[in-house]
């Protein structure tokens, strides 16, 4: 049973965390998700005695997965920020722990902050020419991610084509119904693929798939946005392994996307009621829909995309 976001020998490996910097006297150059008005800054640094716009010569920046890799170069300009932890030894281990180890390495920089010229730590991108295009960069922002701008501007027209109206709750199932349950089944494939982008760049890559969900529901953020599409009774959800095992969705929120995530996991089981099972992913659809794009629409430094 999917019980509260735990598959059964469905976990993947988490990629071991980075470690510490040789010198954790050094302030950290940052230019990806630990910049300020990021996902992940407010989760891995820690408490800052000051934060500085900052920029480094002769360095790009590299795409790969969506995510930022640094590189040395004979040309071009990395923009980012200088932080200054006060507490240095904790700020780095949260840092090591969220990074991982097989895209980045510890390096130093010399960074240009304001008029003068500071020696600070870095993450450098490990192999940053393989799995990535030649394009290059010189400044990134979270908001910029195609997967919460093109594609969930795709789910929306989806959604607005597919669950509305209600499915007519009566017996029988019609080819209009059953082709509507197939093309809102792929709407909301594609919009869990948003959720799962979302809690990897909040949560990191060095937790487990499912650990990273866990933290998503269990955000205040995320509880706040799914309450308004919770406190409506809907069915329990069976396990389909198992029928004497199911699910029902807490009005309160806490476990919605548990509820929403063993929704997707049925999908591909047979013995579906095109206006039952159809109802329920319609529900569903909306809900999560309304919830990840209330958390997108929250989501900081958009306008600096």
């Amino acid at each position: 049973m999917h019980e509260e976001l735990r598959v059964d020998g469905g976990d993947q490996a988490a990629e071991p965390g980075l470690g510490l910097p040789p010198d954790l006297g050094l302030p950290l150059f940052v230019y990806g998700l630990l910049q300020p008005n990021e996902l992940a800054h407010e989760h891995v640094v820690g408490a800052l005695s000051a934060v500085e716009p900052a920029a480094v010569d002769g360095a790009v920046l590299r795409i790969r997965d969506g995510l930022p890799l640094f590189c040395v170069a004979d040309h071009g300009r990395v923009r980012g920020s200088v932080l200054w932890p006060t507490d240095p030894a904790e700020s780095y281990r949260r840092i090591g722990a969220f990074e991982p180890r097989h895209h980045y390495k510890w390096g130093t920089v010399t960074a240009d902050v304001a008029d003068r010229r500071v020696l600070t730590n870095v993450l450098v991108g490990r192999r940053p020419r393989h799995g990535t295009p030649d394009e290059v960069f010189e400044d990134w922002r979270g908001a910029m991610d195609p997967t919460f701008s093109h594609m969930m501007g795709a789910i929306d027209e989806m959604v607005t084509e597919h669950a509305v109206p209600p499915f007519p709750m009566a017996p029988g199932h019609s080819g209009d119904m059953w082709d509507r349950f197939v093309r809102l089944s792929a709407t909301y494939l594609v919009l869990w693929s948003v959720v799962e982008r979302y809690a990897t760049l909040r949560f990191g890559a060095t937790l487990e798939p499912m650990a990273r969900l866990r933290a998503v529901q269990g955000s205040t953020d995320f509880q706040a946005a799914a309450g308004p599409y919770v406190a409506e009774p809907i069915r329990a959800v069976v396990d389909s392994r198992n029928p004497e095992k199911k699910v029902g969705l807490r009005t309160d929120g806490s476990n919605a996307l548990t509820y929403w995530y063993l929704v997707r996991s049925n999908l591909s089981h047979r013995g579906k009621s095109a206006f039952r099972d159809g109802e329920l992913l319609r529900t569903c659809t909306l809900g999560l829909h309304a919830t990840m794009r209330a958390l997108l629409e929250s989501m900081p430094g958009p306008a600096e995309s």
